[in-house]
């Protein structure tokens, strides 16, 4: 059981981090002959809302949304990388159709809470856009990486947290074959609660790793709208948070 979940924990959730940032896309179109102010202002707009839940006027009235409709994007989100988390940590595993659903309800909270204390936390900066010769944007971005799931990862390998250390010498001499259900979500949510605990203890000293630099495309889409290029905002989700 212990090596499955450091298996587990290694694995790359790029369906779910794409689908996190097509909830911000999806709403971020605007008219083709727009300038570079107002790209720019999408471009920080739609960062803000998905990683900060920040959305101000100027944006709202670009997206022709509003903050009700805007929250309940960065909630889908959140629960989004909430579920991301809990595959990353082997809490949960999806090949076997478990989801952050399974969990008992407090565990599922606190691993909400803490996805939004790590994701308030993000440093970026968007500079002012430039448009291209093809009509497209781009812009670049500043980001400073929070580096707690690295310091995190440091801290499981090492063995020096000991409710965890405690709790993987008790699960090498479970019986998971035979175990009950009721006995299996028992101990799932036991490991879950310690992965959520030693995270948060790292929060109160936050790190940042050395700012890394990318530009954002902003291209025009079949229906002649300025759309934010995808795989960049995947690049990005990679560098702000990053997972060893």
């Amino acid at each position: 059981m212990m090596e499955w979940r450091k298996i587990t924990r290694a694995a790359i959730a790029v369906v779910l981090v794409l689908s996190v940032l097509m909830c911000v896309t999806s709403c971020g179109l605007l008219p083709i002959s727009t300038g570079e102010t107002t790209v720019t202002l999408l471009v920080r707009g739609n960062l803000d809302a998905l990683y900060l839940g920040e959305f101000d006027d100027d944006y709202l009235k670009l997206i022709d949304s509003d903050e009700e409709t805007e929250l309940q994007t960065y909630m889908e989100g959140i629960m989004m990388t909430a579920e991301y988390f809990a595959w990353y940590w082997g809490i949960i595993d999806t090949d076997a159709d478990e989801s952050l659903a399974d969990l008992d309800e407090k565990l599922q909270q606190d691993i909400i809470d803490l996805c939004v204390a790590i994701s308030d936390q993000v440093k970026y900066e968007v500079q002012p856009a430039a448009k291209q010769k093809d009509g497209s944007y781009t812009v670049k971005v500043l980001i400073t990486p929070v580096t707690i799931m690295e310091e995190a990862c440091e801290v499981y390998d090492k063995g020096s947290y000991r409710p965890l250390e405690d709790y993987l010498k008790k699960s090498q001499n479970a019986d998971w074959d035979n175990m009950s259900s009721k006995e299996y979500w028992a101990m799932t949510n036991e490991y879950g609660q310690i992965i959520v605990d030693m995270v948060s203890g790292l929060l109160p000293e936050l790190s940042y790793g050395e700012q890394k630099s990318m530009v954002i495309q902003v291209n025009e889409d079949e229906d002649g709208y300025l759309q934010m290029n995808g795989d960049d905002l995947a690049v990005f989700d990679s560098y702000v948070i990053p997972y060893p």
